[in-house]
């Protein structure tokens, strides 16, 4: 190999070489000047070739607008949704403002308001067309639309559109209505309008309706507002009704039958449903996390912490269930394990910062209450992470005020988070727990005027509003207390501590007999009889008393007789 390139190189004319590069570069340079430089200084050509690129972009963009309007209109056409249409109305009523649109309007508001209501993470089974976006064909000022052309293109086709339409009749003071649904039995509903009253008729009129069309068609979602209602016959009837109609929904059936059971002090029952719901559905999370709640409730720590865990293991995304089970720890005492608990979370939580911050707040909280004031701050130093200005940067900063032992900037920090989202779970509870353990009534009052409670969950508002409530009754406003904790117990009927706030309010209007009928309840329910204060009003005075003797006699294991 070395010979040949010795060869070539020795045999290599540079002179020949040099001409035949002198002559390709000779060439080249002619070809320059042949060109029209005169034309192309012009710029001449430019309007041509601008004019052929505006053309080609326009002939790609009708194209693609034709393709995405036929994909569009495929889609639509095959929507099966429930087209509204406008009802049948008498004259009167027309005249009272309530025309055929305006009544379809008002079914499906409510139908939307039930939906709402449930707040149900279950899958929406009726879908109605008039909530879907639409796109306006309107020409020449006749009113059309892309989904009435589909609907009627629909019925030239001879395929069945789903609809929803009916009529409202009245006479004398009597309203009735009949609503039809493709595929369903007829809907009816008749009302009677006091003087009036007419306007309150009607809306049970509408309600009765869009209860007919759930019963219909997502039977559980019903029962979970009729058992938010108390209306548990009716509650059970839907779920009866969804087990014959839909058995492949069975397991949302048992689920929902579990959680009235609950709420109808049957937790044997309420076990065995959600038992049913897990067989049915081994991958189905939420009957786990309501057997862990009812375990907790029954002060069986073992099964709950299973069922939590179980829970965890189908969601482990859900920080919340973490929490949960940790809260149940931390009020059984148990804060070895819940340090342990959060320990494995946030080395499996490594890389989500969110996550693990999230937690570390719950952490902290938890050991705050406990007086671990350093422990709590290591906890956030080392693993809250989120940066910026936000709710937690503000805890982040009052945790730090509380370990230096300024309280009053603490508090203060507090109050910066919850004035930035006065929706915050966390902000308002750093701010009522913290200001509670030093004293300061006034800023737990301000906290509950400045939160907006209606943006949270119903079981987040739970336990702020009952320490509200013993505020007031510490403030000697019973009336304020008796309003506030019976919307706490309305919430959850099955939780047993609001019993005992209630039971205390009654005790302070000098309401004993009440008094005493709610703590039985709320100790029914599994209120552990260690939680009373007694060196505080009124179980100062009760612990004397024959009857709440007798009462924690009844309900006291024989461990805590012994540790009495």
């Amino acid at each position: 190999m070395l010979e040949k390139v010795r060869a070539w190189w020795s045999n290599f004319n540079f002179k020949r070489a040099m001409v035949k590069t002198k002559d390709l570069s000779g060439k080249s340079w002619q070809s320059i000047k042949q060109l029209k430089w005169s034309y192309l200084l012009s710029f001449a050509w430019f309007p041509k070739l601008l004019e052929g690129l505006v053309s080609m972009v326009l002939k790609l963009g009708t194209l693609l607008l034709v393709i995405l309007f036929l994909v569009f209109f495929i889609r639509l056409f095959k929507d099966q949704g429930y087209f509204m249409q406008t009802f049948s109305v008498p004259k009167q009523l027309e005249e009272q403002g309530y025309n055929g649109q305006v009544v379809a309007i008002r079914v499906q508001e409510k139908l939307e308001e039930l939906k709402a209501q449930a707040g149900s993470v279950k899958e929406d089974s009726l879908q109605l067309k008039s909530n879907q976006q639409d796109f306006d064909l309107s020409v020449l000022g006749v009113g059309l639309s892309l989904r009435t052309l589909a609907f009627q293109m629909r019925e030239a086709l001879g395929r069945e559109n789903k609809t929803i339409h009916g009529e409202v009749t009245k006479i004398a003071n009597r309203y009735e209505a009949q609503l039809r649904m493709t595929g369903f039995p007829k809907i009816s509903s008749v009302q009677f309008a006091e003087p009036d009253q007419e306007a309150a008729a009607l809306e049970r009129l509408f309600k009765d309706l869009a209860e007919g069309m759930l019963y219909h068609t997502d039977p559980y979602r019903l029962a979970l507002v009729l058992r938010q209602e108390g209306r548990y016959e009716e509650a059970i009837m839907a779920i009866r009704y969804l087990l014959q109609t839909n058995p492949a929904e069975a397991h949302w059936a048992y689920l929902g039958w579990g959680a009235m059971l609950r709420e109808l002090n049957d937790p044997e029952g309420a076990i065995e449903k959600y038992k049913k719901s897990i067989e049915l559905k081994p991958d189905f999370r939420l009957p786990y996390t309501n057997l862990a709640y009812i375990y907790q409730q029954m002060d069986e720590v073992d099964l709950a912490i299973a069922a939590f865990r179980r829970s965890i293991a189908l969601d482990p995304g859900n920080i919340g269930l973490y929490n949960s089970m940790a809260w149940m720890l931390h009020n059984h005492g148990d804060f070895a394990q819940v340090d342990s608990l959060y320990n494995e979370l946030m080395l499996r939580e490594r890389g989500d910062a969110e996550a693990r911050s999230m937690a570390a707040i719950s952490w902290a909280e938890m050991k705050f209450q406990r007086g671990e004031f350093q422990a709590a701050r290591k906890v956030l130093d080392d693993h809250y992470t989120i940066a910026g200005e936000n709710v937690f940067s503000y805890l982040i900063k009052g945790v730090a005020a509380f370990t230096d032992q300024d309280t009053t900037r603490a508090l203060g920090h507090f109050m910066e988070a919850l004035e930035l989202d006065p929706t915050s779970q966390s902000a308002i509870n750093a701010n009522v727990d913290f200001a509670l353990m030093l004293n300061k009534h006034d800023h737990v009052l301000k906290v509950y005027r400045k939160a907006k409670w209606d943006k949270l969950e119903a079981s987040q508002r739970m336990t702020p509003w009952n320490r509200i409530a013993m505020l007031f009754n510490a403030r000697e406003q019973h009336d304020s207390a008796m309003v506030l904790i019976k919307k706490v117990i309305a919430i959850d009927t099955t939780v047993s501590y609001p019993y005992t706030t209630l039971a205390e309010t009654h005790f302070f209007q000098g309401q004993k007999d009440s008094c005493y009928h709610y703590l039985e309840k709320g100790l029914a329910l599994g209120f552990n009889p260690v939680n009373f204060d007694y060196t505080m009003p009124p179980y100062d005075y009760l612990k004397d008393q024959l009857q709440f003797q007798q009462l924690l006699a009844k309900y006291q294991t024989k461990e805590e007789e012994l540790s009495n």
